[in-house]
């Protein structure tokens, strides 16, 4: 009998305390800016980056090649490249090419072309 009653005292209780509990947040939502939302990507860039994350060492090394023949290339993009090139796991060779095929890049920038002589001797 004890446990009986015992067993409808937790269910009561239970039951009683189930629509108690309530969460309530109080953040307020700030309108996020449009340039925040859409952010303007160089589109070199992103393929700068499409182009690390590719698994064969050869396509890479062709696909950076490409883009270092690219007439136009901004200084960022040019600085990019450089890094990633130099970060990524290419034979020193396929390094060495890319770098001299950015450098040899008539619409080279001036800016760049130290820091990609400096990256291409290393």
């Amino acid at each position: 009998m004890k446990k009986n009653l015992l067993v409808l005292v937790l269910i009561l209780v239970a039951a009683g305390l189930a629509g108690c509990i309530s969460v309530v947040s109080h953040k307020t939502e700030h309108p996020v800016p449009t340039a925040l939302k859409h952010p303007q990507v160089d589109p070199v860039i992103a393929e700068i980056d499409m182009v690390a994350k590719l698994f064969s060492e050869s396509r890479k090394g062709i696909a950076y090649e490409t883009i270092a023949r690219r007439p136009g290339l901004s200084p960022h993009a040019r600085v990019h490249l450089i890094e990633t090139v130099r970060k990524d796991s290419l034979p020193q060779e396929d390094k060495e090419k890319i770098f001299l095929v950015l450098l040899q890049n008539p619409g080279g920038s001036q800016a760049t072309k130290p820091c990609g002589e400096s990256k291409a001797e290393k």
